[in-house]
C-alpha cells in the first residue's frame, strides 16, 4: 500500500513538471487585479469582461487572489521576490514557490482528499493555480466562531500519518527517502522560521512583537537557563533532524474546513524535517483556541476542543500502527520519541505566538478584558511543555497542559 501511494503521489508531482511548460516562458512581473484577470483567462472559459479579482491575502512573501469567471472562480498565489514588511531590499528566493508546488503535488497523492488541488503552475512567475473552496473557512476561524466540525481533527491525524508513513520512518526504501531529502532541502524560509521560532523571542529583536503588559514575562523568558537549554536543543532537530517530507507551517491557520471536508493548503515551508514539527504546531494551535474560549468562560466548547485534540492524535496513531511495516518495538520507539518532540515542539510554537513576531488570531482578536490573562497562561503553558518531564503519551501532555491552563484561569 504504501509504495502504490508514494508512486501515485510521484505521478502528481510528474504531471505539474508537465503542466508548468503549457506556456511560453516569460518574464517576472508582479501581478495586480488587472493583469491576475488576464492571466488567469484560460483557466476560467470566460470573456476577458466576465471576469474581476480580489485580493484575499497581502502577506509579507506572497500575494494572493480570488478570480471569478463567469461560473468558477479559482486561487491564483504569487511569491512575492522580497519581504514586504521589510522593504523590497530584502530580498527574498522565489524558489519557495517551486517547493510548494511540488510539495502540494506529492502530498495530494498521498491524502488526496486532504490536499488542495494544485491546477497549474508556473515557475517563471511563481504562480500557483489551486482550487477555489470559497463557501470554506479556516479551521481557526471556524474554532473562533465556536463552530462543531468532528471531521477536521482525525483528518489531519490521517494526513500527518500518510506522511509520517510514506515519506517517514515508515518508508523503508533508503534511496527513495534520500531522494526526498535532496528535493526538499533546508531553505531560506526554514532558516527564517528557524530565527522567529527558536531564537527572536529570547533575545531583544527588532521582530519581535510584545504588548507593554507582558514586558515582564517576556524578559523572564530570555533570562530561563533551562528553556534558553532546551530551545537550543529544538532549534538543532529544528535544523538537522531530517525524517519526513513535513508541511513545516501546519495550523489552524493552514486548514479550511468545510461541511463534510477538510482541505490543507500553504505547503510554502516544506522540507525533510521533524515528523513532531506538523504534529506539535497543531497541538499548539489547538491550545491556544482552546485558552481564548477558556478565558472567555466557554466551558462547553473547551470540551469540544479536547475531544479534536484526542481525536487528531487517536486518528494519527491509529492510521500510522496500520501501514507501519517494521516491528513492534521500532513503532513503540518513533511513537514514543514523537510524543516527546511533539509537546516539546508545541511550546515553542505557542511561545513565539504571544511575544514573536507573527501572533495568534485567536488571542490577539479577544477583548481587553480577557486578551492578557489569556497571553500569560500561553506562555506559562508553553514554558511548561518546553521545560516540563515528558509525559507518558501525548495526551497525557495536553491534560497537563490543561489543568496548568485551568489554575492559571482560577
Amino acid at each position: 500500500l504504501k509504495v502504490s501511494t508514494l508512486n501515485h503521489a510521484r505521478q502528481h508531482v510528474r504531471s505539474w513538471r508537465r503542466i508548468q511548460n503549457s506556456r511560453p516562458p516569460m518574464s517576472y512581473r508582479e501581478l495586480d487585479e488587472a493583469s491576475v484577470c488576464e492571466f488567469a483567462q484560460e483557466f476560467l472559459r470566460s470573456a476577458r469582461s466576465e471576469i474581476r479579482a480580489e485580493v484575499i491575502e497581502e502577506g509579507n512573501i506572497n500575494r494572493v487572489f480570488r478570480v471569478h469567471g463567469r461560473e468558477e472562480s479559482i486561487i491564483v498565489k504569487q511569491g512575492l521576490p522580497y519581504f514586504r514588511m521589510a522593504g523590497r531590499s530584502w530580498v527574498l528566493s522565489r524558489h519557495r514557490s517551486r517547493t510548494e508546488a511540488a510539495a502540494a503535488q506529492l502530498h495530494g497523492g498521498l491524502a488526496p482528499d486532504i490536499v488542495t488541488r494544485l491546477r497549474y503552475f508556473d515557475g517563471a512567475q511563481s504562480v500557483m493555480v489551486f482550487e477555489d473552496l470559497p463557501n470554506d473557512i479556516t479551521w481557526r476561524r471556524s474554532l473562533m466562531r465556536e463552530n462543531l466540525a468532528p471531521h477536521v481533527a482525525p483528518s489531519i491525524g490521517r494526513y500527518c500519518a500518510a506522511v509520517a508513513i510514506n515519506t517517514g520512518p515508515g518508508l523503508r526504501d533508503d534511496i527513495k527517502r534520500g531522494s526526498l531529502a535532496h528535493s526538499f532541502p533546508y531553505t531560506e524560509l526554514c532558516a527564517l522560521a528557524e530565527s522567529l521560532i527558536f531564537v527572536a523571542p529570547y533575545v531583544d529583536s527588532p521582530s519581535n512583537r510584545i504588548e507593554p503588559q507582558l514586558g515582564d514575562i517576556a524578559l523572564s523568558l530570555r533570562r530561563d537557563r533551562g528553556l534558553l537549554d532546551s530551545m537550543s536543543a529544538l532549534r538543532y532537530k529544528f535544523r538537522n533532524e531530517r525524517e519526513a517530507l513535513v508541511h513545516g507551517d501546519l495550523h489552524t491557520g493552514s486548514v479550511l474546513v468545510g461541511a463534510a471536508k477538510t482541505t490543507v493548503f500553504d505547503l510554502e515551508f516544506a522540507y525533510f524535517g521533524p515528523m513532531a514539527l506538523d504534529t506539535g504546531f497543531v497541538f499548539a494551535h489547538l491550545c491556544l483556541a482552546r485558552i481564548a474560549h477558556s478565558v472567555q468562560g466557554h466551558v462547553e466548547y473547551c470540551r469540544s476542543i479536547d475531544s479534536s485534540f484526542s481525536s487528531f492524535w487517536k486518528s494519527f496513531a491509529y492510521h500510522v500502527e496500520l501501514e507501519w511495516t517494521g516491528g513492534k518495538s521500532e513503532l513503540d520507539d518513533f511513537l514514543a520519541r514523537l510524543m516527546i518532540d511533539t509537546a516539546r515542539f508545541a511550546g515553542a510554537e505557542m511561545i513565539r505566538r504571544i511575544v514573536g513576531f507573527a501572533h495568534a488570531e485567536d488571542i490577539d482578536s479577544l477583548p481587553d478584558a480577557f486578551r492578557s490573562s489569556a497571553q500569560r497562561a500561553a506562555l506559562a503553558v508553553g514554558r511548561s511543555l518546553v521545560t516540563g518531564p515528558p509525559a507518558d503519551n501525548l495526551e497525557g501532555a495536553w491534560k497537563m497542559a490543561i489543568e496548568l491552563l485551568d489554575g492559571s484561569a482560577a
